[in-house]
Protein backbone atom coordinates (compact mmCIF):
# COMPACT_ATOMS: atom_id res chain seq x y z
CA UNK A 1 0.00 0.00 0.00
CA UNK A 2 1.09 3.31 -0.58
CA UNK A 3 2.74 5.50 2.43
CA UNK A 4 0.49 8.56 3.80
CA UNK A 5 2.66 11.77 3.67
CA UNK A 6 2.70 12.91 6.95
CA UNK A 7 4.26 16.31 8.55
CA UNK A 8 3.62 19.72 8.66
CA UNK A 9 4.55 20.57 5.18
CA UNK A 10 7.94 18.69 5.15
CA UNK A 11 8.94 17.67 2.03
CA UNK A 12 8.60 13.74 1.09
CA UNK A 13 12.69 12.24 1.12
CA UNK A 14 14.53 11.96 -2.31
CA UNK A 15 14.40 8.50 -2.23
CA UNK A 16 10.78 8.14 -0.88
CA UNK A 17 9.87 9.92 -4.14
CA UNK A 18 11.59 7.89 -6.23
CA UNK A 19 9.51 4.82 -5.18
CA UNK A 20 6.25 6.54 -6.75
CA UNK A 21 7.06 7.91 -10.05
CA UNK A 22 3.88 9.34 -10.36
CA UNK A 23 4.43 11.74 -7.52
CA UNK A 24 7.59 12.75 -8.92
CA UNK A 25 6.48 14.59 -11.69
CA UNK A 26 5.33 18.12 -10.66
CA UNK A 27 3.36 19.42 -14.16
CA UNK A 28 -0.07 20.76 -13.61
CA UNK A 29 -2.75 18.11 -15.52
CA UNK A 30 -4.82 19.86 -17.96
CA UNK A 31 -8.57 21.08 -16.73
CA UNK A 32 -11.23 19.43 -17.88
CA UNK A 33 -13.85 21.29 -20.14
CA UNK A 34 -16.57 20.46 -17.85
CA UNK A 35 -14.66 21.51 -14.73
CA UNK A 36 -16.40 24.09 -12.99
CA UNK A 37 -15.38 27.27 -12.96
CA UNK A 38 -16.32 30.88 -10.89
CA UNK A 39 -19.80 31.60 -11.53
CA UNK A 40 -20.76 28.52 -13.09
CA UNK A 41 -22.56 25.36 -11.90
CA UNK A 42 -21.17 22.16 -10.76
CA UNK A 43 -22.48 20.32 -13.77
CA UNK A 44 -22.57 21.51 -17.30
CA UNK A 45 -26.50 20.10 -17.89
CA UNK A 46 -27.97 21.45 -14.63
CA UNK A 47 -29.04 25.51 -15.12
CA UNK A 48 -26.84 28.30 -14.39
CA UNK A 49 -28.40 29.54 -11.19
CA UNK A 50 -26.18 32.33 -11.00
CA UNK A 51 -27.54 33.72 -14.81
CA UNK A 52 -31.19 33.16 -13.88
CA UNK A 53 -31.08 35.07 -10.62
CA UNK A 54 -29.42 37.87 -12.26
CA UNK A 55 -32.20 37.69 -14.81
CA UNK A 56 -34.96 37.84 -12.16
CA UNK A 57 -33.30 40.98 -10.60
CA UNK A 58 -33.17 42.61 -14.28
CA UNK A 59 -36.49 41.73 -14.64
CA UNK A 60 -37.42 43.16 -11.14
CA UNK A 61 -35.43 46.52 -12.02
CA UNK A 62 -36.78 46.44 -15.73
CA UNK A 63 -33.47 45.95 -17.34
CA UNK A 64 -32.37 43.22 -19.98
CA UNK A 65 -29.01 42.67 -22.08
CA UNK A 66 -29.98 45.09 -24.44
CA UNK A 67 -31.70 48.40 -22.29
CA UNK A 68 -29.90 47.85 -19.48
CA UNK A 69 -28.03 51.13 -20.18
CA UNK A 70 -31.12 52.81 -21.61
CA UNK A 71 -33.89 54.76 -20.27
CA UNK A 72 -37.59 53.01 -19.81
CA UNK A 73 -39.90 55.45 -21.41
CA UNK A 74 -43.44 54.59 -20.47
CA UNK A 75 -45.81 53.81 -23.12
CA UNK A 76 -47.90 56.40 -23.79
CA UNK A 77 -52.05 56.22 -22.54
CA UNK A 78 -54.73 56.63 -24.98
CA UNK A 79 -56.60 59.95 -24.85
CA UNK A 80 -59.95 60.45 -22.79
CA UNK A 81 -62.98 61.44 -25.05
CA UNK A 82 -65.35 64.39 -23.06
CA UNK A 83 -68.29 63.32 -22.77
CA UNK A 84 -71.11 64.88 -23.76
CA UNK A 85 -74.33 63.16 -22.17
CA UNK A 86 -77.88 64.30 -23.30
CA UNK A 87 -80.18 66.31 -21.26
CA UNK A 88 -83.18 67.83 -23.62
CA UNK A 89 -83.49 69.08 -26.68
CA UNK A 90 -82.54 72.28 -27.87
CA UNK A 91 -80.47 73.18 -24.32
CA UNK A 92 -77.30 73.80 -25.63
CA UNK A 93 -75.36 71.23 -24.57
CA UNK A 94 -74.72 68.83 -27.12
CA UNK A 95 -71.68 68.39 -28.98
CA UNK A 96 -71.77 70.48 -32.25
CA UNK A 97 -73.06 73.70 -29.91
CA UNK A 98 -70.60 73.10 -27.42
CA UNK A 99 -68.04 73.27 -29.96
CA UNK A 100 -69.29 76.42 -31.63
CA UNK A 101 -69.70 78.93 -28.54
CA UNK A 102 -67.46 81.76 -28.87
CA UNK A 103 -64.31 82.75 -26.52
CA UNK A 104 -66.79 83.92 -24.18
CA UNK A 105 -69.49 81.51 -24.06
CA UNK A 106 -72.08 82.37 -26.37
CA UNK A 107 -74.34 80.33 -28.53
CA UNK A 108 -73.14 80.30 -32.54
CA UNK A 109 -74.43 78.29 -35.45
CA UNK A 110 -71.92 75.51 -35.71
CA UNK A 111 -72.18 75.81 -39.85
CA UNK A 112 -71.95 79.38 -39.86
CA UNK A 113 -68.99 79.04 -36.72
CA UNK A 114 -66.97 76.50 -39.34
CA UNK A 115 -67.39 73.82 -36.54
CA UNK A 116 -69.10 71.67 -39.21
CA UNK A 117 -69.15 71.11 -42.89
CA UNK A 118 -72.46 70.07 -44.54
CA UNK A 119 -73.43 68.92 -47.57
CA UNK A 120 -77.06 67.48 -48.91
CA UNK A 121 -77.72 65.24 -51.74
CA UNK A 122 -80.00 68.18 -53.29
CA UNK A 123 -81.53 71.33 -51.66
CA UNK A 124 -85.10 72.00 -52.40
CA UNK A 125 -85.82 74.74 -49.75
CA UNK A 126 -83.81 76.27 -46.85
CA UNK A 127 -80.52 76.99 -45.95
CA UNK A 128 -77.60 74.37 -44.79
CA UNK A 129 -77.34 76.32 -41.32
CA UNK A 130 -81.02 75.42 -40.42
CA UNK A 131 -79.26 71.77 -40.44
CA UNK A 132 -77.59 72.26 -37.11
CA UNK A 133 -79.98 75.36 -35.18
CA UNK A 134 -79.83 75.13 -31.72
CA UNK A 135 -83.69 75.68 -31.37
CA UNK A 136 -86.74 74.71 -33.33
CA UNK A 137 -87.65 78.18 -34.28
CA UNK A 138 -88.46 79.33 -37.96
CA UNK A 139 -86.40 76.35 -39.84
CA UNK A 140 -87.81 75.51 -43.69
CA UNK A 141 -84.98 72.48 -45.12
CA UNK A 142 -85.73 69.78 -47.01
CA UNK A 143 -85.13 68.43 -49.99
CA UNK A 144 -86.92 67.15 -53.18
CA UNK A 145 -89.15 63.90 -52.91
CA UNK A 146 -86.57 61.86 -54.38
CA UNK A 147 -85.00 58.12 -52.98
CA UNK A 148 -82.00 57.99 -50.48
CA UNK A 149 -81.86 61.40 -49.97
CA UNK A 150 -79.20 62.96 -47.81
CA UNK A 151 -77.80 65.71 -45.37
CA UNK A 152 -74.07 64.83 -44.68
CA UNK A 153 -72.17 66.69 -41.20
CA UNK A 154 -68.39 66.88 -41.33
CA UNK A 155 -66.78 68.09 -37.93
CA UNK A 156 -63.85 70.33 -38.91
CA UNK A 157 -60.73 70.44 -37.14
CA UNK A 158 -60.35 67.11 -36.53
CA UNK A 159 -62.80 65.90 -34.14
CA UNK A 160 -64.13 62.27 -34.05
CA UNK A 161 -67.18 61.64 -31.83
CA UNK A 162 -68.52 57.71 -30.35
CA UNK A 163 -72.39 58.55 -30.27
CA UNK A 164 -74.89 57.39 -27.79
CA UNK A 165 -77.14 59.74 -29.10
CA UNK A 166 -78.34 62.09 -31.52
CA UNK A 167 -81.21 65.24 -32.06
CA UNK A 168 -83.12 65.90 -34.75
CA UNK A 169 -86.19 67.98 -35.88
CA UNK A 170 -88.79 68.26 -38.48
CA UNK A 171 -89.37 71.77 -40.24
CA UNK A 172 -91.44 74.68 -38.81
CA UNK A 173 -94.65 75.37 -40.46
CA UNK A 174 -95.45 79.32 -39.08
CA UNK A 175 -92.29 80.97 -36.80
CA UNK A 176 -92.32 81.27 -33.23
CA UNK A 177 -93.05 85.06 -32.24
CA UNK A 178 -90.73 84.48 -29.42
CA UNK A 179 -86.86 83.79 -30.24
CA UNK A 180 -87.02 81.64 -27.28
CA UNK A 181 -89.76 79.15 -27.82
CA UNK A 182 -90.57 76.34 -30.11
CA UNK A 183 -92.05 76.74 -33.54
CA UNK A 184 -95.49 75.57 -34.49
CA UNK A 185 -94.06 72.98 -37.06
CA UNK A 186 -95.68 72.07 -40.63
CA UNK A 187 -98.45 69.62 -40.53
CA UNK A 188 -97.37 66.94 -42.81
CA UNK A 189 -94.27 64.86 -44.12
CA UNK A 190 -92.90 63.81 -40.85
CA UNK A 191 -89.66 61.72 -41.12
CA UNK A 192 -90.65 57.88 -40.64
CA UNK A 193 -87.87 55.87 -41.82
CA UNK A 194 -84.28 56.91 -42.18
CA UNK A 195 -80.85 55.94 -40.95
CA UNK A 196 -78.03 57.91 -39.44
CA UNK A 197 -74.38 56.99 -40.94
CA UNK A 198 -71.26 57.06 -39.96
CA UNK A 199 -68.08 57.35 -42.26
CA UNK A 200 -65.08 54.52 -41.44
CA UNK A 201 -61.96 54.65 -42.22
CA UNK A 202 -62.41 51.56 -45.00
CA UNK A 203 -64.17 54.14 -46.67
CA UNK A 204 -67.52 53.34 -46.63
CA UNK A 205 -71.25 54.10 -44.48
CA UNK A 206 -72.21 52.17 -41.72
CA UNK A 207 -75.71 52.17 -40.48
CA UNK A 208 -75.20 53.86 -36.66
CA UNK A 209 -78.86 53.86 -35.72
CA UNK A 210 -82.16 52.34 -38.12
CA UNK A 211 -85.49 53.35 -38.08
CA UNK A 212 -88.69 51.83 -39.97
CA UNK A 213 -91.94 53.09 -39.31
CA UNK A 214 -90.96 55.67 -36.34
CA UNK A 215 -93.37 57.95 -35.41
CA UNK A 216 -91.49 60.04 -32.81
CA UNK A 217 -91.73 62.95 -34.99
CA UNK A 218 -95.06 64.63 -34.93
CA UNK A 219 -96.82 67.67 -34.87
CA UNK A 220 -97.02 67.06 -30.67
CA UNK A 221 -93.05 66.23 -30.38
CA UNK A 222 -91.18 68.04 -33.76
CA UNK A 223 -87.90 67.76 -31.96
CA UNK A 224 -86.71 64.93 -30.45
CA UNK A 225 -83.02 62.63 -29.37
CA UNK A 226 -83.19 59.23 -30.70
CA UNK A 227 -80.67 56.31 -28.98
CA UNK A 228 -77.66 55.78 -31.30
CA UNK A 229 -78.35 51.63 -31.39
CA UNK A 230 -75.12 50.58 -33.17
CA UNK A 231 -71.05 51.37 -32.34
CA UNK A 232 -72.05 52.85 -29.05
CA UNK A 233 -69.01 53.91 -27.42
CA UNK A 234 -66.82 51.99 -29.31
CA UNK A 235 -65.58 53.21 -32.46
CA UNK A 236 -64.91 56.84 -33.43
CA UNK A 237 -67.01 59.26 -36.39
CA UNK A 238 -65.93 62.47 -38.05
CA UNK A 239 -68.33 62.36 -40.51
CA UNK A 240 -72.00 61.42 -40.29
CA UNK A 241 -75.39 61.53 -42.54
CA UNK A 242 -78.88 61.55 -42.28
CA UNK A 243 -80.61 59.07 -45.11
CA UNK A 244 -84.32 58.75 -46.13
CA UNK A 245 -84.78 54.76 -46.52
CA UNK A 246 -88.37 55.24 -46.88
CA UNK A 247 -91.46 57.25 -47.52
CA UNK A 248 -92.26 59.85 -44.90
CA UNK A 249 -95.77 60.37 -43.23
CA UNK A 250 -97.27 61.83 -46.46
CA UNK A 251 -96.05 59.03 -48.84
CA UNK A 252 -93.10 60.99 -50.32
CA UNK A 253 -89.18 60.63 -50.11
CA UNK A 254 -88.88 64.40 -48.86
CA UNK A 255 -86.22 64.97 -46.00
CA UNK A 256 -87.21 66.88 -43.72
CA UNK A 257 -84.35 67.74 -40.90
CA UNK A 258 -83.26 70.72 -38.85
CA UNK A 259 -81.45 71.42 -35.47
CA UNK A 260 -79.06 67.80 -35.90
CA UNK A 261 -77.02 67.32 -32.64
CA UNK A 262 -74.71 64.17 -31.53
CA UNK A 263 -73.96 63.55 -27.99
CA UNK A 264 -71.26 60.95 -26.66
CA UNK A 265 -67.74 61.14 -26.09
CA UNK A 266 -65.42 63.76 -28.02
CA UNK A 267 -62.01 63.76 -29.56
CA UNK A 268 -59.58 65.50 -31.70
CA UNK A 269 -57.38 64.10 -34.00
CA UNK A 270 -57.39 63.96 -37.89
CA UNK A 271 -59.81 60.87 -39.18
CA UNK A 272 -60.18 60.36 -43.06
CA UNK A 273 -62.74 62.35 -44.60
CA UNK A 274 -65.03 60.84 -47.80
CA UNK A 275 -63.94 62.34 -51.18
Amino acid sequence: SIPKLTGGGTKPSPSRLAAYPMLSTPTRLPKPDNQPTLGSNAHPNKPNLLAIQSHLINQMLGQTPTNRNRTVKPKPTAPTPRSFPPHEVGDGYGILQQLARDGQGRFRNPYSAAVVSIKCSCLRQGHLSEVVACRFTNQVTFTPPERDSWFEITLNNGYVVAPTHYAMAHRAGKPSANPNRPGIPFDGYFMRNWELQGWTANGDWVPLSVHVNDDTLCASNPHAIFKVNQYKHTQFFGTFRIVITGPNEKGTFALVLSCFELYGGLLQQAPPSPQ
